[in-house]
């Protein structure tokens, strides 16, 4: 049986998986990249005890505990919505309700700020999102510089 085009190695294709495979160590644990010592400080700090009970932290962690109960109350109403309405709902990646045969004509929907239908907890969950959370950010940032 002869070869087929997509089966036959060229020498572009073995130069590149060549160059990738020395651009990556292999240690005993899998593949590993030359991180930064910056940031490998940085991710040992951020699973440290002081991380977790950082006011600040501690703060947003709390705040995104509440975006998270009310992502599951949309989540809830579309349920309920669905059983007595035409047009079948979704939750969009931001956490908003979409009717469906619109997110699927237009995927960018998914990004967007407005919530196909208002609800309380759509409403809540708009406002947590964009300015609680969002100029708590800007607090914190302001306080370490930034």
């Amino acid at each position: 049986m002869p070869l087929q085009v997509s089966q036959i190695k060229t020498v572009n294709s073995i130069s590149a998986v060549n160059r990738i495979k020395s651009a990556v160590k292999k240690d005993g644990l899998g593949l590993s990249f030359d991180i930064p010592k910056e940031f490998i400080e940085k991710r040992t700090y951020m699973q440290s005890d002081e991380f977790l009970k950082d006011k600040d932290n501690v703060k947003m962690f709390g705040l995104f505990d509440k975006l998270m109960i009310l992502r599951d109350k949309i989540t809830e109403e579309i349920s309920e919505r669905n059983k007595t309405s035409k047009e079948e709902l979704v939750q969009g990646f931001n956490g908003f309700s979409r009717i469906k045969k619109y997110l699927d004509i237009n995927p960018k929907m998914n990004h967007s700020e407005t919530p196909s239908f208002s609800t309380s907890a759509e409403s809540q969950y708009g406002i947590l999102r964009k300015y609680v959370i969002g100029n708590e950010s800007r607090i914190i940032k302001a306080k370490l510089g930034k």
